[in-house]
Protein backbone atom coordinates (compact mmCIF):
# COMPACT_ATOMS: atom_id res chain seq x y z
CA UNK A 1 0.00 0.00 0.00
CA UNK A 2 0.72 3.12 -0.43
CA UNK A 3 1.13 5.99 1.71
CA UNK A 4 -0.99 9.13 0.72
CA UNK A 5 0.73 12.85 0.54
CA UNK A 6 -0.39 15.90 -0.34
CA UNK A 7 1.91 15.83 -3.89
CA UNK A 8 0.47 12.42 -4.55
CA UNK A 9 -3.04 13.86 -3.61
CA UNK A 10 -3.12 17.00 -6.28
CA UNK A 11 -1.30 14.15 -9.09
CA UNK A 12 -4.17 11.49 -8.41
CA UNK A 13 -6.81 14.09 -9.24
CA UNK A 14 -5.06 15.18 -12.43
CA UNK A 15 -4.27 11.50 -13.81
CA UNK A 16 -7.06 9.14 -11.82
CA UNK A 17 -10.25 11.48 -11.50
CA UNK A 18 -12.42 8.51 -10.95
CA UNK A 19 -10.32 7.15 -7.23
CA UNK A 20 -10.16 10.66 -6.41
CA UNK A 21 -13.72 11.83 -7.20
CA UNK A 22 -14.40 8.55 -4.70
CA UNK A 23 -12.33 9.47 -2.01
CA UNK A 24 -13.65 12.89 -2.18
CA UNK A 25 -16.96 11.86 -1.77
CA UNK A 26 -15.78 9.94 1.49
CA UNK A 27 -14.03 12.78 2.69
CA UNK A 28 -16.32 15.71 2.26
CA UNK A 29 -15.27 18.73 3.27
CA UNK A 30 -17.93 20.06 6.30
CA UNK A 31 -17.59 16.49 7.91
CA UNK A 32 -21.07 14.34 8.49
CA UNK A 33 -23.34 17.43 8.16
CA UNK A 34 -22.26 18.01 4.17
CA UNK A 35 -22.49 13.74 3.70
CA UNK A 36 -25.95 13.97 5.54
CA UNK A 37 -24.53 11.47 7.54
CA UNK A 38 -26.70 10.69 11.45
CA UNK A 39 -24.54 12.41 13.75
CA UNK A 40 -21.59 10.43 15.75
CA UNK A 41 -19.73 11.10 19.39
CA UNK A 42 -16.31 12.24 18.43
CA UNK A 43 -15.71 10.57 22.39
CA UNK A 44 -16.17 6.98 22.77
CA UNK A 45 -16.60 7.67 26.25
CA UNK A 46 -19.41 9.30 25.68
CA UNK A 47 -20.95 6.86 23.15
CA UNK A 48 -22.59 3.53 24.24
CA UNK A 49 -21.94 1.41 21.69
CA UNK A 50 -18.80 1.53 18.54
CA UNK A 51 -20.33 0.89 15.56
CA UNK A 52 -18.71 -1.82 13.29
CA UNK A 53 -20.22 -0.87 9.96
CA UNK A 54 -20.30 -4.17 8.29
CA UNK A 55 -22.00 -3.83 4.78
CA UNK A 56 -21.23 -1.29 1.77
CA UNK A 57 -24.93 -0.48 1.43
CA UNK A 58 -24.64 3.15 3.32
CA UNK A 59 -28.02 4.20 2.94
CA UNK A 60 -29.03 1.36 4.64
CA UNK A 61 -26.24 1.53 7.67
CA UNK A 62 -27.64 5.41 7.69
CA UNK A 63 -31.20 4.46 8.46
CA UNK A 64 -30.55 1.83 10.89
CA UNK A 65 -28.48 4.37 12.62
CA UNK A 66 -30.78 7.40 12.69
CA UNK A 67 -33.42 5.10 14.18
CA UNK A 68 -30.88 4.31 16.86
CA UNK A 69 -30.89 8.03 17.97
CA UNK A 70 -34.39 8.36 17.27
CA UNK A 71 -36.34 4.90 18.76
CA UNK A 72 -36.47 3.10 21.78
CA UNK A 73 -34.42 0.02 21.32
CA UNK A 74 -33.77 -2.64 24.02
CA UNK A 75 -30.45 -4.03 24.79
CA UNK A 76 -26.83 -4.09 27.57
CA UNK A 77 -27.78 -0.20 27.33
CA UNK A 78 -31.00 -0.65 28.54
CA UNK A 79 -34.80 0.44 26.82
CA UNK A 80 -33.75 3.65 24.93
CA UNK A 81 -32.52 5.46 22.23
CA UNK A 82 -28.84 4.84 21.77
CA UNK A 83 -25.57 7.04 21.30
CA UNK A 84 -22.94 5.80 19.38
CA UNK A 85 -19.58 6.31 17.97
CA UNK A 86 -17.63 5.26 14.64
CA UNK A 87 -14.40 4.81 13.05
CA UNK A 88 -14.70 7.62 10.93
CA UNK A 89 -16.42 9.88 13.97
CA UNK A 90 -13.72 9.14 16.11
CA UNK A 91 -11.10 10.27 13.56
CA UNK A 92 -8.91 6.81 13.34
CA UNK A 93 -11.11 4.97 10.51
CA UNK A 94 -8.70 2.82 7.55
CA UNK A 95 -9.31 4.25 4.24
CA UNK A 96 -8.50 1.85 1.42
CA UNK A 97 -8.90 1.41 -2.38
CA UNK A 98 -8.16 -1.88 -2.87
CA UNK A 99 -7.78 -1.73 -6.63
CA UNK A 100 -5.44 1.08 -6.69
CA UNK A 101 -3.48 0.01 -3.89
CA UNK A 102 -3.72 2.95 -1.83
CA UNK A 103 -4.01 3.21 1.94
CA UNK A 104 -6.01 6.76 2.57
CA UNK A 105 -4.57 7.69 5.69
CA UNK A 106 -6.07 10.24 7.55
CA UNK A 107 -2.47 11.81 8.86
CA UNK A 108 -4.50 15.16 10.08
CA UNK A 109 -6.35 13.34 12.89
CA UNK A 110 -2.93 11.75 14.12
CA UNK A 111 -4.01 8.84 12.39
CA UNK A 112 -1.42 5.50 12.09
CA UNK A 113 -0.03 5.19 9.03
CA UNK A 114 0.24 2.07 8.52
CA UNK A 115 -2.83 -0.68 6.81
CA UNK A 116 -3.84 -2.20 9.71
CA UNK A 117 -2.07 -0.09 12.66
CA UNK A 118 -5.79 1.55 13.14
CA UNK A 119 -7.09 -1.69 15.00
CA UNK A 120 -5.31 -0.78 18.03
CA UNK A 121 -7.18 2.43 18.03
CA UNK A 122 -10.23 0.73 17.24
CA UNK A 123 -10.08 -1.83 20.50
CA UNK A 124 -8.64 1.25 22.50
CA UNK A 125 -12.22 2.85 21.74
CA UNK A 126 -14.02 -0.15 22.17
CA UNK A 127 -12.70 -1.00 25.62
CA UNK A 128 -14.34 3.27 26.53
CA UNK A 129 -17.39 3.18 25.57
CA UNK A 130 -20.01 2.10 27.65
CA UNK A 131 -21.21 -1.30 26.15
CA UNK A 132 -18.70 -1.88 23.91
CA UNK A 133 -18.93 -2.70 20.26
CA UNK A 134 -22.54 -3.10 18.04
CA UNK A 135 -22.35 -5.20 15.17
CA UNK A 136 -24.80 -3.53 13.27
CA UNK A 137 -25.64 -6.28 10.15
CA UNK A 138 -24.08 -10.04 11.50
CA UNK A 139 -24.46 -11.59 7.94
CA UNK A 140 -22.41 -13.75 5.29
CA UNK A 141 -20.84 -10.28 4.45
CA UNK A 142 -19.77 -9.52 7.87
CA UNK A 143 -18.79 -12.94 9.06
CA UNK A 144 -16.67 -13.47 5.32
CA UNK A 145 -14.66 -10.37 6.00
CA UNK A 146 -11.00 -10.09 7.55
CA UNK A 147 -12.23 -7.07 9.45
CA UNK A 148 -14.89 -9.17 11.57
CA UNK A 149 -12.23 -12.37 12.31
CA UNK A 150 -10.39 -9.40 13.75
CA UNK A 151 -13.15 -8.28 15.97
CA UNK A 152 -14.45 -11.81 17.18
CA UNK A 153 -11.11 -12.77 17.89
CA UNK A 154 -9.01 -10.08 19.27
CA UNK A 155 -11.61 -7.78 21.41
CA UNK A 156 -13.25 -9.44 24.60
CA UNK A 157 -16.55 -11.26 23.89
CA UNK A 158 -17.91 -9.29 26.51
CA UNK A 159 -17.67 -6.20 24.48
CA UNK A 160 -19.28 -7.85 21.02
CA UNK A 161 -22.77 -7.20 20.84
CA UNK A 162 -25.07 -7.59 17.82
CA UNK A 163 -28.21 -6.18 16.38
CA UNK A 164 -31.38 -7.86 15.36
CA UNK A 165 -33.17 -6.64 12.98
CA UNK A 166 -36.26 -8.10 13.55
CA UNK A 167 -36.42 -8.05 17.50
CA UNK A 168 -35.23 -4.21 17.06
CA UNK A 169 -32.85 -5.72 20.06
CA UNK A 170 -29.63 -5.75 20.86
CA UNK A 171 -27.78 -8.93 21.95
CA UNK A 172 -24.45 -9.92 23.68
CA UNK A 173 -22.34 -11.71 21.66
CA UNK A 174 -22.18 -14.44 25.02
CA UNK A 175 -25.73 -14.65 24.95
CA UNK A 176 -26.16 -15.08 20.98
CA UNK A 177 -23.89 -17.89 20.46
CA UNK A 178 -25.59 -19.47 22.91
CA UNK A 179 -29.28 -19.94 21.60
CA UNK A 180 -29.78 -21.07 17.53
CA UNK A 181 -33.08 -18.62 17.04
CA UNK A 182 -30.86 -15.99 17.90
CA UNK A 183 -28.20 -16.93 15.76
CA UNK A 184 -30.56 -17.61 12.80
CA UNK A 185 -32.56 -14.55 13.14
CA UNK A 186 -29.04 -12.68 12.86
CA UNK A 187 -27.77 -14.66 9.99
CA UNK A 188 -30.72 -15.13 8.26
CA UNK A 189 -32.03 -17.95 6.23
CA UNK A 190 -29.00 -20.47 4.72
CA UNK A 191 -29.67 -23.00 2.33
CA UNK A 192 -26.32 -25.19 1.27
CA UNK A 193 -27.16 -28.17 -0.65
CA UNK A 194 -30.87 -28.67 0.60
CA UNK A 195 -29.80 -28.33 4.18
CA UNK A 196 -31.98 -27.19 7.15
CA UNK A 197 -31.43 -22.88 8.06
CA UNK A 198 -29.84 -24.60 11.10
CA UNK A 199 -27.63 -26.88 9.12
CA UNK A 200 -26.77 -24.30 5.97
CA UNK A 201 -25.99 -21.48 8.77
CA UNK A 202 -23.96 -23.79 10.97
CA UNK A 203 -21.57 -24.97 8.29
CA UNK A 204 -21.11 -21.24 7.14
CA UNK A 205 -20.03 -21.07 10.20
CA UNK A 206 -18.18 -24.18 10.44
CA UNK A 207 -16.91 -22.86 6.80
CA UNK A 208 -15.53 -19.59 8.11
CA UNK A 209 -13.99 -21.20 11.06
CA UNK A 210 -11.85 -23.35 8.89
CA UNK A 211 -10.24 -20.24 7.03
CA UNK A 212 -9.31 -18.60 9.90
CA UNK A 213 -7.51 -21.46 11.10
CA UNK A 214 -6.22 -23.01 8.49
CA UNK A 215 -6.19 -20.66 5.99
CA UNK A 216 -4.69 -17.58 7.76
CA UNK A 217 -3.30 -19.81 10.92
CA UNK A 218 -5.08 -17.59 12.94
CA UNK A 219 -6.78 -19.31 16.52
CA UNK A 220 -7.84 -15.86 17.94
CA UNK A 221 -9.97 -15.54 14.92
CA UNK A 222 -10.90 -19.15 14.73
CA UNK A 223 -11.80 -19.87 18.41
CA UNK A 224 -15.68 -17.82 18.59
CA UNK A 225 -16.53 -19.28 15.31
CA UNK A 226 -15.59 -23.17 16.66
CA UNK A 227 -17.45 -22.21 20.02
CA UNK A 228 -20.54 -20.89 17.52
CA UNK A 229 -20.38 -24.39 15.30
CA UNK A 230 -20.37 -26.50 18.93
CA UNK A 231 -23.06 -24.73 20.51
CA UNK A 232 -25.26 -25.07 17.26
CA UNK A 233 -24.44 -28.44 16.40
CA UNK A 234 -25.13 -29.83 20.02
CA UNK A 235 -28.67 -27.64 19.29
CA UNK A 236 -28.97 -28.79 16.48
CA UNK A 237 -28.39 -32.82 17.25
CA UNK A 238 -29.52 -35.11 19.10
CA UNK A 239 -27.09 -36.07 22.06
CA UNK A 240 -23.73 -36.91 21.22
CA UNK A 241 -23.04 -37.78 17.69
CA UNK A 242 -20.23 -37.39 15.49
CA UNK A 243 -20.96 -33.93 14.28
CA UNK A 244 -20.38 -32.91 18.43
CA UNK A 245 -17.41 -34.79 18.82
CA UNK A 246 -15.91 -33.16 15.62
CA UNK A 247 -16.99 -29.41 17.28
CA UNK A 248 -15.42 -30.69 20.26
CA UNK A 249 -12.21 -31.53 18.66
CA UNK A 250 -11.44 -28.19 16.53
CA UNK A 251 -12.69 -26.38 19.46
CA UNK A 252 -9.98 -28.36 21.96
CA UNK A 253 -7.22 -27.57 19.01
CA UNK A 254 -8.18 -23.58 18.92
CA UNK A 255 -7.99 -23.23 23.08
CA UNK A 256 -4.51 -24.95 22.38
CA UNK A 257 -3.00 -23.21 20.00
CA UNK A 258 -3.88 -20.24 22.29
CA UNK A 259 -1.73 -21.98 24.84
CA UNK A 260 -4.92 -23.23 27.60
CA UNK A 261 -3.88 -27.03 27.31
CA UNK A 262 -6.39 -27.48 30.20
CA UNK A 263 -9.82 -26.40 28.13
CA UNK A 264 -8.40 -28.62 25.31
CA UNK A 265 -7.79 -31.21 27.13
CA UNK A 266 -11.54 -31.65 28.59
CA UNK A 267 -12.41 -31.00 25.15
CA UNK A 268 -10.64 -33.72 24.04
CA UNK A 269 -11.71 -36.44 26.37
CA UNK A 270 -15.28 -35.00 25.35
CA UNK A 271 -15.06 -35.98 22.04
CA UNK A 272 -12.96 -39.46 22.65
CA UNK A 273 -15.52 -40.32 25.02
CA UNK A 274 -18.02 -40.27 21.90
CA UNK A 275 -15.78 -41.28 19.16
CA UNK A 276 -15.03 -44.40 21.12
CA UNK A 277 -18.95 -44.54 21.66
CA UNK A 278 -19.51 -44.04 18.30
CA UNK A 279 -16.72 -46.44 16.04
CA UNK A 280 -15.15 -48.60 18.69
CA UNK A 281 -11.45 -48.29 19.94
CA UNK A 282 -10.01 -49.68 17.28
CA UNK A 283 -11.16 -46.96 14.31
CA UNK A 284 -8.51 -44.36 12.94
CA UNK A 285 -10.95 -41.31 13.76
CA UNK A 286 -9.91 -42.53 17.49
CA UNK A 287 -6.63 -42.67 17.38
CA UNK A 288 -6.17 -39.38 15.39
CA UNK A 289 -8.07 -38.14 19.13
CA UNK A 290 -5.56 -39.95 21.49
CA UNK A 291 -2.94 -38.68 19.38
CA UNK A 292 -4.02 -34.93 20.33
CA UNK A 293 -5.51 -35.63 23.34
CA UNK A 294 -1.53 -36.80 24.26
CA UNK A 295 -0.50 -33.29 23.56
CA UNK A 296 -2.23 -31.74 25.40
CA UNK A 297 -1.42 -33.80 28.31
CA UNK A 298 2.36 -33.05 27.06
CA UNK A 299 2.01 -29.70 27.40
CA UNK A 300 0.26 -29.56 30.81
CA UNK A 301 3.68 -31.70 31.98
CA UNK A 302 1.77 -35.06 32.43
CA UNK A 303 4.11 -36.94 30.94
CA UNK A 304 2.66 -40.68 32.60
CA UNK A 305 -0.74 -39.91 30.87
CA UNK A 306 0.32 -38.94 27.65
Amino acid sequence: MEDLNKDWFWKMKKDNPEIYNNFVTRSTEGGYKARADPEAKCCPAGADYLISLTTGNKAENDAMLQSFAEEHVRGPHGHRPITYCTDRSLGFGGHFDAPAGLYLAKHGFGQPTQPGAWFEEYQRAATTTKCGVLILNFTKEYLGSQACRMELGRIPQTLLNVYIKARKHIVRWEDLKQNKELVLEALGSYDVDGASSTSGACALVAQLAGVADETEHDAHAALPFCELVLHMTEDAEDGDTPGVAQALEKLGRAHGDLGDPHTMRDMLQRALAIKEKQYGLEHLSVAVTLANLAGSHGALGDQHTK
